[in-house]
């Protein structure tokens, strides 16, 4: 394994999300999380302090490089590696906010802050212990039944209506079902005000993406607030086309799986075979950011990069700049071994 400090011979691939408020920017060896702080009566931020964190991602890649190179089990290794990334990224940007209804707002678990301007102690953030596992818990649980039982169980007395036994059938019905869920979900949670500002900051991490894909990779610098706004927020490797090649590669291997009497027996083999659905889907979605330009793939992308026009919106300026700092941060992390933790100077404002 190559130390830390040491740059990488050829240009990382960047990646990210959107967090409360922020922005978490991730490369093959490091991940870097920044947010806007709250102003001081708990609104929103504008031209608040940056707070920035970087550090080296604990991976199995780090003492097993080979596992790049092994297709699905690659895809299934970098999901829960970056589930568990996003759940911290997202439990230490919402310990800044101090809000946890944003994250689970079924739960009614708000957390009104004495002192909001200030950090917050260690064990006492929106989101810590029991409340973030029993968060991630409630999550679990409302995303199985939504997108598993729930189009399953639809799709079982549709083709009973229709007096179907096809398996064909049946999984056309779910997976049609499953992607109405899906996008009636996201339009849903979209209308939420500060949902909507977690989709900006989306629209933000994929300006930013996209504004260093398109620089001159023999040229290297660092990018500006202006340079990066004319670009586009979509991006063909996010997580929502991901989410859409998972529903559509659902649709074909389910077809394969046997068809139990017992529900719960269907419902468990579901759940069974989603690793391979999502190392099958890894793999696609690697090959459609490598040959992005290609028709084919460009048809088989396009409901996916329309879907992103809901998970994302245009960002502020201020957004733009959280972004940028927690790019600058995680580029300098992989070409110096520099690990980054601040929190810049407020904004000046006119």
């Amino acid at each position: 394994m190559a130390e830390a400090s040491k740059p990488q011979c050829e240009a990382p691939a960047y990646g990210g999300q959107a967090v409360v408020e922020g922005v978490m920017i991730r490369s093959p060896r490091y991940v870097s999380v920044a947010c806007r702080l709250p102003q001081p009566d708990g609104s929103h931020g504008v031209s608040t302090p940056i707070d920035v964190h970087t550090e080296l991602v604990a991976t199995p890649y780090n003492k097993r490089p080979w596992l790049r190179r092994v297709p699905l089990l690659r895809g299934i290794i970098s999901l829960f590696e970056m589930l568990g990334l996003g759940l911290r990224c997202l439990e230490r940007s919402a310990n800044l906010q101090l809000a946890v209804s944003l994250l689970a707002p079924w739960l009614f678990l708000t957390t009104e802050p004495d002192e909001p301007a200030g950090p917050p102690p260690k064990d006492a953030g929106a989101l810590n212990g029991p409340m973030l596992w029993g968060t991630i818990g409630v999550s679990v649980l409302i995303g199985m039944g939504l997108f598993v039982v729930l189009p399953h169980a639809l799709a079982q007395w549709l083709t009973r209506l229709i007096s179907s036994d096809s398996n064909v059938v049946l999984n056309l019905i779910e997976g049609a079902v499953r992607l109405l869920v899906f996008v009636g979900y996201v339009g849903l949670i979209g209308l939420m005000p500060d949902i909507r500002r977690v989709f900006a900051y989306h629209g933000a991490e994929h300006k930013v993406v996209n504004a260093w894909e398109a620089s001159d990779p023999a040229n290297p610098r660092d990018l500006t607030v202006d340079e990066v706004m004319p670009n586009s927020v979509i991006h063909p490797r996010c997580g929502t086309n991901f989410a859409f090649i998972v529903i559509m590669m659902s649709i074909v291997l389910f077809i394969f799986l046997p068809r139990p009497s017992f529900f719960l027996w269907r419902i468990l083999l579901r759940l069974a075979a989603m690793p391979l659905v999502a190392g099958l889907s890894f793999e696609l979605l690697k090959l459609v950011g490598r040959f992005r330009s290609a028709t084919a793939l460009q048809v088989l992308i396009a409901p996916g990069l329309a879907m992103q026009r809901i998970t994302t919106r245009q960002p502020s300026s201020d957004m733009v700049e959280v972004a940028l700092a927690s790019f600058h941060a995680v580029r300098r992390a992989e070409e110096t071994g520099e690990l980054t933790c601040l929190r810049t100077p407020a904004t000046e404002t006119v």
